[in-house]
């Protein structure tokens, strides 16, 4: 393991996630739900389990950060859309591997631009882009010996400006069907949207985009939510 210098350590912005029934959930040490939104659900990196540590991207602090999944093959090689955004951002980027050892994520210094959509799509690579609101898993399997987070906004612009220019990726939002039963996905799933702030001008795609993942974690093997987004 090692963890990044000058980083997200150093910030009080952690959880732990946990496995129920193949869902991901993110919890605080006691084991009370933690908030993407709600500093106060948030710890510090020492009062959580390491092997199980979640950041928490926030508007607050100057983090970005980006999830390239199946990006690695079965011999450890990358593919080259990978290659390209790790060699543009390598030196500067915490590059870590993800837990399927199929992926990498990206930590850095810099922020998108105001109203920037996060998921994109390369060739038949998805990759997606977040800087607040996110939890963010955290492995520290770092790729290759990544060990610093150093600004990097101009690297990040030049990868936004290149990839807005690719087909944007359609997101199909339908309604969602809780049942009329309450149990214990019900609850969650409710509780969570109840706390969604009304989204800024400029900021609904980032908060869908956010609202969705966080919904798609609540899902079980044989209990399905389907995504929903709706403005008064």
């Amino acid at each position: 393991m090692i963890l990044p210098t000058l980083s997200i350590n150093q910030y009080p912005q952690w959880v732990e996630w946990k496995l129920v029934d193949g869902a991901k959930y993110f919890v605080q040490p006691d084991g009370k739900p933690a908030k993407s939104n709600d500093p106060s659900t948030w710890s510090r990196l020492d009062e959580i389990d390491s092997r199980r540590a979640c950041f928490v991207l926030s508007k607050e602090d100057p983090f970005f950060g980006i999830d390239l999944d199946d990006c690695i093959d079965d011999e450890g090689k990358l593919n080259d859309q990978a290659c390209a955004i790790v060699d543009a951002f390598k030196g500067k980027a915490y590059i870590e591997r993800s837990q399927s050892k199929r992926g990498l994520h990206l930590t850095g210094i810099g922020k998108k631009p105001e109203g920037c959509q996060s998921v994109f799509k390369d060739g038949n690579q998805r990759i997606e882009i977040y800087d607040h609101s996110r939890f963010w898993i955290t492995t520290f399997d770092s790729y290759p010996d990544s060990a610093v987070i150093l600004p990097c906004q101009a690297q990040l612009d030049d990868l936004i400006e290149r990839l807005s220019k690719q087909p944007a990726v359609k997101q199909q939002a339908t309604v969602v069907s809780m049942g009329s039963g309450v149990n214990e996905l019900d609850r969650r799933a409710r509780q969570y949207l109840q706390g969604i702030a009304v989204p800024t001008k400029g900021n609904i795609n980032n908060t869908i985009f956010s609202v969705c993942g966080h919904l798609h974690s609540f899902q079980r093997a044989n209990y399905r939510l389907s995504y929903l987004m709706q403005r008064d």
